[in-house]
């Protein structure tokens, strides 16, 4: 009996308080767990490396309830700094980053990572802190993610199932990283460590180095993962030198993430023979040239029902994944991504424009006549133009209208409605201006969902310095410098000069995605030199989102 209703998973008193929280009831939750039923099905998908992968998933009322289990879960989450798969804002991208320009980049896998994750295991786990569910609770959240004794690799909670269980293992190994000075990473079942000195890895237990030159897991490596429950796949362990390709999932390190030249190519002779002969030729002979093995029941229902869509399928998910890998501004993916759309029958010429000029067209110039001077803005998604305080210095909602008229950074005959002056905020030097109707259907830039501020990091600021009509907007390509504080509030360095009239304008990733708002700059004739900084997007997303209440 339900002697109240849970809000979440460790209020589970019972099973029948579990079975409320995945909307169902008790009886019926049983007679599914518990039935003659088969609830996964299993096939076969080729490795890259060759051989084939089991892939075990359950039938869909079961995977319906592991949706449902999934969010309830994942409030009692947390994640080393060192994991990287399944988690939200991470990929093998920011994996594979840790490890750039190193020396030694050295790689293993665990064996069976899913499979090693027992029916036990899981259990426990439920049964300890964070959640701290009764036994019988903890053995049916248990039967609802388990398979046949294991974590099966097609259920929608067993990766975040596999990273609560490899949290320890990944505290583990991070304090072992740091006592050598060296990097460690975890992409699920893909460990990396890496290092400019072959001794810090050798000295202590990572790895060992035998007569014959066969490189091997280290003592005291071998001895944290055998203590954590898992096992080393010996065939997968490889130490790359600097004068090697060194990969980490999948990804090249060597000087800066980036795909293999072979992956580019193959991409863009998939899009050439749909380009040629249609996706429905290209479809056939890529299946009978590179997938003569095995196809997923999925995959083959698709070139059943519909041929060639699944070629689409998958050349959209090269090109997105080259994309991932070297930003929107790479060339390469510009080229791929138009040769794209003409594949799929409409062709785009904005990626045929530069990708500067695509961002530049949604920042503005802004003149402010109240008080006689001159700024930028900026167009972001959700929100409306967005400028600094100090670029509008006496202006308010009552004196606006008239005053304040921004301009389209190529359009300089066309100044664009406003409707008002929404308001500001002086701590955070941001104001947000409210565009027209219209204006709504301009390009806006989106906001960078995990921003990376570290020091070194390239980004793209545009703005209008000194403006004059006719002049377009100055892009500059900077690296981040650091952190600081200006006025008690957090501001990023940046390595360009920033000038007079660049304040609001936009600094980007170099996925094109909006990360911060200049904010400092060095006015004409000022005496002391200003930083050259920025404000962090989330400090003008929180500033705003008062302003717009």
């Amino acid at each position: 009996m339900i002697d109240f209703f849970p809000k979440k998973l460790s209020d589970c008193a019972n099973v029948e308080m579990l079975a409320y929280l995945l909307d169902t009831n008790y009886e019926a939750l049983g007679s599914f767990l518990y039935s003659k039923r088969k609830l996964y099905r299993s096939f076969e998908i080729p490795k890259k490396s060759g051989g084939m992968r089991e892939i075990t998933t359950p039938i869909k009322p079961l995977k319906e309830i592991q949706r449902k289990l999934k969010p309830l879960i994942e409030p009692y989450t947390s994640h080393r700094e060192a994991a990287h798969g399944f988690i939200e804002g991470k990929s093998i991208v920011s994996n594979a980053s840790r490890h750039v320009r190193k020396n030694f980049v050295f790689n293993l896998d665990l064996l069976d990572f899913f499979g090693s994750i027992n029916f036990g295991r899981v259990k426990r786990l439920f049964e300890s802190a964070p959640f701290n569910l009764p036994a019988k609770v903890a053995t049916v959240v248990a039967q609802i993610v388990c398979f046949d004794n294991q974590l099966p690799q097609g259920a929608p909670t067993s990766p975040l199932i596999s990273n609560l269980i490899a949290f320890k293992l990944d505290g583990n190994l991070t304090a072992l990283a740091r006592r050598a000075g060296v990097n460690y990473s975890r992409y699920a079942d893909d460990l990396t460590f890496s290092s400019n000195s072959l001794n810090l890895l050798k000295n202590h237990g990572i790895l060992t180095i035998d007569e014959s030159a066969q490189v091997k897991v280290g003592k005291d490596l071998k001895n944290i993962i055998k203590a954590n429950g898992f096992d080393i796949n010996v065939n997968k362990t490889r130490l790359q030198g600097r004068g090697q390709h060194q990969g980490v999932t999948g990804i090249t390190v060597n000087r800066k993430v980036n795909v293999t030249r072979s992956f580019v190519r193959k991409t863009a002779s998939i899009l050439y023979s749909i380009c040629k002969w249609g996706s429905a030729n290209a479809e056939r002979e890529h299946l009978k040239k590179y997938r003569t093995k095995s196809l997923s029941p999925r995959a083959r229902q698709r070139t059943f029902l519909n041929e060639g869509d699944l070629i689409l399928k998958i050349v959209k998910g090269r090109v997105n994944y080259i994309r991932m890998v070297k930003g929107e501004a790479s060339p390469v993916y510009r080229r791929l991504a138009y040769r794209l759309t003409v594949a799929l029958g409409c062709p785009n010429e904005d990626y045929n424009k530069d990708w500067e000029t695509l961002l530049a067209e949604s920042v503005y110039v802004l003149h402010n006549y109240y008080d006689s001077t001159q700024g930028s803005c900026v167009l972001i998604e959700n929100l409306g133009f967005v400028t600094n305080k100090h670029v509008l210095k006496c202006v308010t909602t009552s004196n606006f209208e008239g005053h304040v008229v921004i301009t389209g950074p190529f359009d300089y005959a066309k100044d664009l409605p406003l409707i008002s002056f929404l308001g500001a905020s002086d701590t955070n030097d941001v104001a947000l201006i409210c565009p027209s109707v219209h204006q709504h259907s301009q390009p806006s830039l989106k906001i960078a969902s995990s921003p990376d501020y570290r020091k070194g990091t390239k980004v793209v600021a545009i703005g209008f310095p000194n403006h004059t009509e006719g002049t377009p907007p100055e892009i500059l390509y900077c690296t981040i410098q650091g952190k600081t504080k200006f006025q008690k509030n957090d501001r990023y360095l940046l390595s360009c000069n920033i000038h007079h009239g660049f304040s609001g304008g936009a600094v980007l990733n170099l996925d094109g995605d909006v990360i911060g708002i200049v904010s400092n700059g060095n006015e004409v004739g000022a005496r002391k030199s200003v930083g050259n900084m920025f404000i962090p997007i989330q400090d003008v997303a929180e500033a705003l989102s008062h302003i717009s209440k």
